[in-house]
């Protein structure tokens, strides 16, 4: 069924149930909600984590852009994922956009206040600013987390970044002994 209104946009439902929107004089078909890949065969609108992925090849790609525009799609289908917005703040790091980047890490911790990789790269942005304070207490909230979830090495590593900035941080160096003796 295809419906094209005054505005000359066509609205289409397709099997799955959603809606094909395009502008009638634009050749680039535009989803509302989803969005089809020109490597995606089945024309199968892609999910949140699909964008993801494909943001995650761009970044590792070094196409920052690209990836940021991947992360958004994951964010516009899946709005409560701490994921996406961690790793498009990694992606604004990168792109020297810190404020942007800030914004990303703090909205993934309203996600999930316990979500270790985003105080992880809210300390890589601190300590890239010179905000070595607030690096320092976010690479131990990371590293607790971290040593929670019994990902040691993750935890071992973000109390190394700790001491990096505080040589003498007795949190870290007590639960780097901790790890060593587990």
């Amino acid at each position: 069924m295809l419906f094209l209104p005054s505005n000359n946009t066509a609205f289409a439902k397709i099997d799955n149930g959603a809606y094909l929107v395009a502008a009638a004089n634009n050749s680039s078909n535009k989803t509302n909600n989803t969005t089809n890949k020109p490597n995606n065969s089945s024309n199968k609108p892609m999910s949140a984590d699909e964008h993801a992925k494909q943001g995650n090849i761009y970044y590792n790609q070094q196409k920052y852009t690209d990836a940021i525009k991947e992360y958004k799609e994951a964010i516009k289908l899946d709005v409560d994922n701490p994921e996406y917005y961690t790793s498009r703040g990694f992606t604004y790091i990168e792109l020297e956009d810190y404020g942007a980047a800030e914004k990303d890490f703090n909205l993934a911790i309203s996600k999930d206040n316990s979500y270790a990789r985003a105080y992880r790269g809210r300390a890589r942005l601190y300590k890239k600013q010179g905000e070595y304070k607030a690096a320092k207490i976010d690479f131990l909230k990371a590293a607790n987390f971290y040593y929670k979830q019994k990902e040691y090495t993750a935890a071992k590593n973000d109390f190394k970044n700790a001491l990096e900035i505080d040589n003498r941080c007795a949190e870290a160096i007590f639960n780097l002994a901790i790890i060593a003796n587990d």
